[in-house]
Order: structure tokens, then C-alpha cells, then sequence
């Protein structure tokens, strides 16, 4: 939890855990799950409250290991969080 003061940054990597692309600095090609123009809209709907992230669990940072673990579990539906 952030206690209402928000996020600085929010990483979220899908990949292999064997790979190298950000520590070569080799470029990374992906999708978006909606249009340019459906961006600002959904941004509305999160800001007026509308529109909540599914999260799965939290982590400490400590159990990171663990945190990872279930990312890769089937059955996992939404985001996991690390707490620093």
C-alpha cells in the first residue's frame, strides 16, 4: 500500500528469466492491448475511481524470490506487487 501517495514507477517485465534484453540494451518490440486514442479514456475512468488494478498479492522486497514463484503459477489472475 502507498498510504494515498501514489507510485513513482511501476515495472512491469513479461520475459524469459534468462533474459539479457535490458542489460544489452537491445530493443524491445510489444503490443498494446488497446488503441492510442483508448488511453486517455482509461485514464479517466482510473482517476475518477472507476476503474481499479487487479492484484493478485503482495510481496515484501525481501520475498521477491517467492514473489516471482507465483508469477509463473498457473491459476494467478492480476498483478503481483513488490513493496519496497
Amino acid at each position: 500500500m502507498t498510504n494515498n501517495y501514489g507510485v513513482d514507477i511501476v515495472f512491469e517485465h513479461v520475459a524469459d528469466a534468462t533474459c539479457g534484453l535490458f542489460a544489452k540494451q537491445l530493443p524491445i518490440m510489444g503490443s498494446y492491448t488497446g488503441t492510442t486514442g483508448e488511453l486517455p479514456r482509461a485514464a479517466r475512468l482510473f482517476f475518477a475511481g472507476q476503474l481499479k488494478p487487479v492484484r493478485d498479492r503482495t510481496f515484501p522486497l525481501a520475498a521477491a524470490a517467492a514473489a516471482l514463484i507465483r508469477l509463473e503459477q498457473l491459476g494467478r489472475f492480476g498483478n503481483i506487487v513488490l513493496e519496497v
